[in-house]
């Protein structure tokens, strides 16, 4: 297992893994965000130890509960199980730009969360993922629950061919058109690319429930996207993982164990 000694690590290393939202806050500090601003964004993925699982939550509430209410520059802290496989967590974060993030590595917090990650919690190295929106977001309709109750979420990996890039965009812009202004269980859907590796895209979709998402896959506009996809325009199979947010315990509703989704609504390797 690699070090996690964080503090010594380049912004394409383990940094920032963990930031959040306390119990009293919402999810989205919107506030925070310019119109035209696009934030610096991270789609993370742990996989720990089944015996570290609950040390490992109570880290990720103890990092969650210092950093929407000390970092001016944190906007976002979202994270869930995977609903496939158990003790595998995905993350998504965002900061008003890189600084944002780099200041959050430097917090206290993220010093006692650095002395968590470096007791080898993981069963492999962990995978991050930045970028900058490739347009600044919005909300959705559904975009008030955030921080109110538990939401059901996406991370997407994409892989497009350089030649495809353009049609590309303008297909996937059409579909988050489409569900941030029509559909009223979405409640954010966004996306832009890899820091470090071109025409690498991720994606942030969520929505109210799994059922919302369903109807997103029914609407006009995914199915257009759905046919670009039909156009073979990826280089590689696509990543697509399932979750719903993990929320503080003063919103959390009485535990239901979920059934694991399995996605009929999209073809494996396709994309999202």
């Amino acid at each position: 297992m690699m070090s996690l000694a964080l503090s010594l690590l380049s912004l394409g290393s383990v940094r920032g893994l963990l930031v959040g939202h306390g119990a009293a806050r919402p999810a989205v500090r919107s506030s925070l965000r310019m119109a035209d601003e696009q934030l610096y964004c991270l789609n993370v993925r742990l996989n720990i130890k089944p015996e570290r699982r609950e040390e490992f939550l109570a880290a990720i509430e103890a990092n969650r509960a210092g950093t929407l209410s000390a970092e001016p520059l944190a906007v976002t802290y979202l994270f869930g199980e995977d609903d496939m496989i158990p003790n595998s967590f995905e993350f998504f974060e965002q900061y008003l730009g890189r600084k944002g993030f780099e200041e959050h590595t430097q917090s206290p917090h993220f010093a006692a969360w650095e002395t968590f990650a470096g007791s080898d919690p993981f069963t492999s190295e962990p995978e991050i993922n930045f970028y900058v929106e490739d347009a600044p977001g919005k909300p959705g309709a559904a975009g008030s629950l955030v921080g109110k109750q538990s939401l059901f979420c996406l991370n997407v990996d994409l892989h497009v061919k350089p030649e495809r890039r353009d049609d590309f965009l303008e297909a996937l812009r059409a579909d988050q058109a489409g569900a941030l202004t029509a559909e009223p269980a979405c409640a954010a859907y966004l996306f832009g690319e890899d820091a470090d590796k071109p025409n690498t895209f991720h994606m942030f979709e969520q929505y109210e429930d799994r059922t919302g998402y369903v109807e997103h896959r029914k609407t006009d506009h995914c199915a257009k996207w759905n046919a670009f996809k039909a156009t073979d325009p990826f280089s590689e199979p696509a990543k697509v993982t399932f979750y719903k947010t993990i929320e503080p315990a003063s919103v959390q509703k009485p535990a239901v164990t979920p059934k694991p989704y399995t996605p009929d609504f999209f073809t494996p390797g396709k994309g999202e």
